[in-house]
């Protein structure tokens, strides 16, 4: 491990205040004296109390995370880094949050990594139970691993079974409270059990982390309409086109929206046929490779050209024959 110099008084910049911490690059150097003994234990509770003084010095996160990864402590470390995330100045939430995402991630052996995307491509060949049961003999030899907890929530999901989805969701939280993904599918999870608004407002949070994802867009209007806010499930929807025009599921279900809420505004049904005529007129950037018909980073499957093109004329008849009867 490389290990960097720095004067006694390290100057910490948090919220464009500088802040002088000796306390913590005491601590940080005392913990570096132990870690050539591999006193790891002693170095995890040496840097633990200074967290958030201490984030800005280089190599202090690193060996926080070194000593919490070869002590077995990995979720007590991340909940120690979330509570210095979310109470620390912005310098530092930065690192903090960079750090997270490293330590909630990594694979402690090459043997565990090659399991998870043994699970990983069951969950994407639709086998969600022999998936779910990869993932959940994973989490016994990577406890605090939110990559296995999200997996595995997304196969609980895709089974049926959003109740404990939300429970693994909650925990992967916890431990990263800065990954939008998890919010994603918690808040899927939350609009399946019908807390809708709680729903709404993690989908809000994903859409803000992760918003070229078609689903996130989706799930939100869905959530909204589910709660009432019909008009605000259609805005999200036309906002999303707006920056993504590729997305055509996202078209489908404004139009979609626009049938079944407005079924009797003359104005509303013409929009939604323009929105279909628009589909099928993109078929062709929907199959182009620069822009995959699946988000395979979030287990989803956005369906094949034939489908979408098969969903767009079943829906335009639905329209022309709506219009025939309004007119």
């Amino acid at each position: 491990m490389v290990f960097f110099s720095a004067p006694l008084a390290i100057a910490q910049v948090a919220d464009g205040a500088v802040v002088r911490s000796l306390s913590a690059w005491s601590s940080y150097e005392n913990a570096r004296e132990l870690a050539q003994t591999k006193s790891w234990g002693a170095v995890f509770e040496t840097l633990k109390p200074a967290l958030t003084r201490g984030a800005l010095i280089p190599g202090f996160l690193s060996l926080y995370s070194r000593a919490a990864v070869l002590e077995g402590k990995r979720e007590d470390a991340l909940l120690y880094l979330s509570a210095a995330w979310s109470t620390g100045g912005k310098s530092s939430a930065v690192v903090i949050g960079e750090r997270i995402q490293i330590l909630s991630r990594i694979f402690l052996t090459a043997e565990s990594a090659q399991r998870f995307e043994e699970g990983r491509a069951l969950l994407e060949a639709g086998k969600t139970l022999p998936a779910a049961d990869r993932f959940q003999q994973l989490l016994a030899v990577e406890p605090g691993n939110v990559e296995v907890l999200l997996r595995l929530a997304q196969a609980r999901i895709l089974d049926g079974q959003a109740e404990a989805a939300r429970e693994l969701l909650l925990k992967a939280k916890r431990f990263n409270p800065v990954e939008p993904e998890i919010s994603l599918w918690l808040g899927r999870a939350l609009f399946l059990r019908g807390r809708h608004q709680a729903g709404i407002e993690e989908l809000r949070r994903a859409r803000r982390g992760i918003k070229e994802s078609e689903h996130a867009a989706i799930w939100l209007a869905e959530a909204m309409a589910g709660a009432g806010q019909r008009t605000g499930a259609i805005q999200v929807l036309e906002q999303d086109l707006k920056y993504f025009p590729q997305h055509l599921q996202v078209l489908i279900q404004v139009a979609r929206y626009r049938l079944l809420f407005f079924d009797h505004d003359i104005d509303m049904i013409w929009s939604a046929r323009k929105e279909v005529q628009l589909g099928l007129s993109r078929l062709a950037l929907y199959r182009s490779e620069q822009h995959p018909r699946t988000e395979s980073e979030f287990g989803i499957q956005l369906g094949t050209t034939e489908s979408i093109r098969s969903s767009l004329q079943t829906l335009m008849e639905k329209i022309e024959t709506r219009l025939a009867r309004v007119e």
